[in-house]
């Protein structure tokens, strides 16, 4: 099954994200977990992701999922599921004040309504 290696190191990576007190540890498993995820390129593969943190309750990494997730559909040319993907992971990130990923989110939805051609709206973001 071409998921199970996917399933093993998202559960090496939830092992080993315990996350205490010491910022420089929660910035490092987080680092570890974006550049896993952007490595992941199949859209079912990345909606496992995002229901597996949402399920953990680990807010952080579910954006980052969608936000990949978003990034995979505008990819595969997608568009309206890559906005609404956008869409919840903002609203999500504004929640847990996700400064750095409302940035890049923000331009992710900007990118695709510029690949939409919908350049008003492509503006604003």
């Amino acid at each position: 099954m071409k998921h199970t290696g996917l399933l093993i190191l998202l559960a090496a990576l939830l092992y080993g994200c315990h996350i205490g007190n010491d910022n420089m540890d929660f910035k490092r498993e987080y680092q570890s977990i974006d550049s896993t995820l952007m490595r992941v390129h199949d859209v079912d593969s990345l909606r496992m992701f995002v229901k597996t943190f949402h399920d953990a309750h680990d807010k952080h990494a579910e954006v980052m999922a969608m936000r990949e997730l978003g990034k995979q559909l505008r990819e595969d040319i997608k568009f309206s599921e890559a906005i609404d993907t956008h869409r919840n992971a903002l609203k999500l990130a504004e929640s847990i004040k996700d400064t750095s990923n409302i940035i890049n989110i923000l331009n992710m939805l900007g990118t695709s309504y510029r690949r939409m051609g919908i350049m008003d709206v492509a503006a604003e973001y």
